[in-house]
């Protein structure tokens, strides 16, 4: 008289058990220091990256056509499909973990970065033009807090 076959959907206290089990196992335990290691490696590396190109290309406004078409068209090919050409490249390594992981959240911090430069205030613009600090006034107290703020939204819950 069961709903759903206990083999095929264990039931919530079968998965908690094996849940407790597997954290008591040590190569488990390994093998999630491994993962988020390699996780945040790519992030560092794809956040390195990916903000200050964002900032550049948010503030020059000839790029932002050519740079988007890239964009456009690199993000629409997933991850997944890169796996096999990944494990060619890079074999079943580490390498080929945090090459998939940075190309997964490159994108998507790009075009925030890009997004967070495009928002410094006109108002901020207009007052650093007169005094000949443009750039140099957007790009530290503009740019700086935005770009970053907006690119590491988009790999996690919106702060405010």
């Amino acid at each position: 008289t069961e709903f759903l076959n206990p083999n095929s959907v264990p039931r919530p206290g079968a998965v908690g058990q094996r849940m407790i089990d597997l954290l008591k196992d040590g190569d488990f335990r390994t093998a999630i220091v491994d993962t988020l290691r390699a996780w945040a490696i790519s992030m560092v590396i794809a956040a390195a990256v990916a903000v200050p190109v964002g900032l550049v290309v948010g503030h020059i406004a000839w790029l932002e056509r050519p740079i988007g078409f890239v964009v456009d068209a690199a993000r629409a090919v997933p991850a997944t499909a890169l796996i096999p050409v990944a494990i060619i490249v890079w074999g079943l390594g580490d390498e080929m973990k945090w090459a998939l992981v940075i190309y997964s959240v490159f994108w998507p911090m790009l075009i925030n970065a890009m997004y967070g430069a495009r928002t410094v205030d006109p108002v901020m613009k207009s007052v650093a033009r007169p005094q000949r600090k443009l750039r140099a006034t957007l790009f530290m107290t503009g740019s700086i807090v935005r770009a970053p703020y907006h690119a590491l939204m988009s790999i996690g819950p919106n702060p405010e």
